[in-house]
C-alpha cells in the first residue's frame, strides 16, 4: 500500500523524506531547562530527527537538561486520517491545527507514542511540537502517515512550509 510518509525525526525508523514545499522547515527554538526556561538560539530545522547522545543540540546550550519547540506549517497531500508517530527519549507533545495529538510530557526511555487526527486536502495546518530531555540521550524522531495515499503522488510526498 503506498503511504505519504514524512519522518520528522532518528534514523531507526526510515531514510530522510522528499520536501516539496517552497520552503521546507520549520522553526526551532532550543533553550536550557527542561521547560523552555532560558532561550538560547533559533534555527530552521528541515526535519526533526536528532539522536544528540551525550552531545549539545546546539552551540551553548547543555548537553542534558534542554528543551526545543518547533513551529510551522503542514500541508495535507489528501485527505483522510492521519497518524503522527514519535520516538523520544524523554518528553514530547504535539499539536496540529490547535488540536492536541501527542502527550507524553515525561521522563521516558525510547518511549514510543502516537496519535491521530482528520485532515483535508490541500489545507494547511498549524504545527507546534514541544520537546525535552532531561539526563544525556536526548533523541526524538516524528513522523507522519496518512492511510488515505494523493493520487498521483510520490511515496514520501509531503509538504511543510
Amino acid at each position: 500500500m503506498r503511504i505519504a510518509l514524512f519522518i520528522l525525526a532518528t534514523a531507526m525508523f526510515l531514510t530522510a523524506p522528499i520536501l516539496t514545499a517552497q520552503q521546507p522547515s520549520l522553526l526551532g527554538e532550543y533553550y536550557n531547562g527542561t521547560n523552555f526556561q532560558t532561550k538560547v538560539t533559533s534555527r530552521m530545522d528541515r526535519e526533526i530527527n536528532f539522536n544528540w547522545e551525550n552531545r549539545r543540540p546546539a552551540a551553548g546550550m547543555d548537553v542534558s537538561y534542554f528543551s526545543i519547540r518547533w513551529t510551522g506549517k503542514l500541508l495535507a497531500p489528501a485527505s483522510g486520517k492521519y497518524t503522527f508517530s514519535a520516538r523520544v527519549d524523554d518528553g514530547i507533545r504535539v499539536w496540529v491545527g490547535g488540536q492536541k495529538v501527542i502527550d507524553a510530557w515525561a521522563l521516558h526511555d525510547e518511549g514510543r507514542f502516537s496519535g491521530t487526527i482528520d485532515l483535508k486536502a490541500n489545507q494547511y495546518y498549524d504545527l507546534k511540537v514541544e520537546y525535552f530531555n532531561d539526563m544525556f540521550e536526548g533523541e526524538i524522531q516524528l513522523r507522519w502517515a496518512g492511510t488515505t495515499p494523493p493520487r498521483n503522488s510520490q511515496k514520501n510526498n509531503a509538504n511543510w512550509n
